[in-house]
């Protein structure tokens, strides 16, 4: 029984270690990857303000695939997360743990383009990249978003402003 077990033990000593499969590899060395574990050793704050260029649109965010596997990321998009990437690797900020409210308040492009935009398509593609680099947990911890353009016209951008969330709303109309 002893040799038994001892064969058994051997055997699962030399199992080797499950592989990681190409696509974790390809997300830790991603901008967005790296970018997290930086941040996981950032300290913990209870608010954070950063500014970050113009969004794409929602509607823009995503593109279908020729092959019918599904939607992916437009070039637009990837552009846009790189340069929020290389923004905050240059930063020296904290990120917020837990339940979490968002202010975005972006400033409209000039023209007739800037015109056309809807404020409501920048909340998802902020979320997303505040998660993306860790500067959040998730955004289904967003309990709260208030997205507003600012009163002047200019370049376009955006200033994020996390903070923890605390029951505002139902302190303030329970």
């Amino acid at each position: 029984m002893a040799r038994m077990q001892g064969s058994i033990r051997h055997a699962l000593d030399t199992v080797p270690p499950p592989a990681r499969s190409r696509a974790k590899v390809r997300a830790r060395l991603s901008p967005e990857g790296v970018i997290r574990v930086l941040a996981e050793r950032r300290p913990v704050v209870d608010s954070v303000s950063l500014s970050f260029p113009m969004p794409p649109s929602a509607n823009n965010a995503w593109r279908n695939t020729e092959n019918a596997k599904g939607r992916v990321r437009s070039d637009t998009y990837i552009h846009w997360v790189e340069t929020c990437c290389t923004v905050l690797s240059d930063a020296r900020i904290g990120r917020v743990e837990g339940p979490f409210a968002v202010l975005i308040d972006a400033r409209r492009p000039k023209g007739a383009k800037g015109a056309l935009r809807d404020v409501d398509n920048l909340i998802k593609p902020t979320l997303d990249v505040l998660k993306n680099t860790g500067m959040t947990a998730d955004d289904r911890h967003c309990q709260e978003v208030t997205a507003r353009w600012a009163e002047e016209r200019g370049e376009g951008g955006i200033i994020v402003v996390i903070r923890t969330w605390t029951k505002t709303w139902e302190n303030d109309h329970g």
